[in-house]
């Protein structure tokens, strides 16, 4: 087995995914909120609003590439198998290689601040984590974010996160609660529907 851009840890590196992906990372113990799992509606939208003509978000890929000859085989399919409910998945992508996390990711804009990147899933399954696959994936995002002429990277995470808490602050990134007591707020089914008069 290899990484994407040579052997080991060291050389791996995030691609930028832009086609549909075959895989379906597993939930593992503490879910991720991750647009990839099948549920056959969101599956149909994820794909179409990820991967269509006009994408609503942008994702990275970590993705473990098999050595000329070698196989991924039933190893790489049997980590818990995220299941719809139909038929179950594994974390292969089309091209055979392993998927072990991702990033995804959009722009915003902000009046103050002008453009924005903001992460807005990252997971790394369990047993690769703690090799800096998600610290490569943020670095991405970052240089990502660069290039389009962003001034800031922005994300959430749960309170009760800690080592992603952690690893946030560790990179350098601002706990906004903390500095500015910024709240998050969201509407979603009813209350957006009665907000817009529906």
């Amino acid at each position: 087995m290899r990484w994407g851009a040579g052997d080991g840890v060291e050389g791996w590196s995030p691609r930028i995914v832009t086609t549909g992906l075959g895989f379906t990372p597993s939930s593992g113990p503490s879910p991720p909120l991750s647009a990839f799992f099948v549920i056959p509606p969101i599956s149909i939208a994820l794909r179409a609003d990820g991967f269509g003509e006009n994408p609503f978000f942008h994702c990275l890929v970590a993705e473990i590439i098999p050595a000329p000859g070698e196989s991924q085989g039933k190893e790489a399919c049997s980590y818990p198998p995220c299941f719809s409910s139909q038929k179950p998945h594994s974390s292969l992508s089309f091209s055979g290689s392993l998927v072990v996390g991702y990033g995804l990711y959009y722009f915003i804009y902000s009046t103050w601040t002008g453009r924005n990147v903001y992460l807005e899933d990252i997971y790394v399954m369990p047993q690769y984590r703690g090799q800096g696959i998600g610290t490569k994936i943020i670095k991405k995002v970052a240089e990502v974010a660069l290039n389009k002429g962003c001034s800031q990277f922005r994300l959430a995470v749960l309170d009760w996160n800690k080592k992603a808490v952690n690893l946030y602050k560790f990179l350098g990134a601002q706990d906004l609660t903390e500095s500015e007591g910024w709240l998050s707020f969201r509407f979603e089914g009813e209350a957006m529907r009665e907000l817009a008069g529906r």
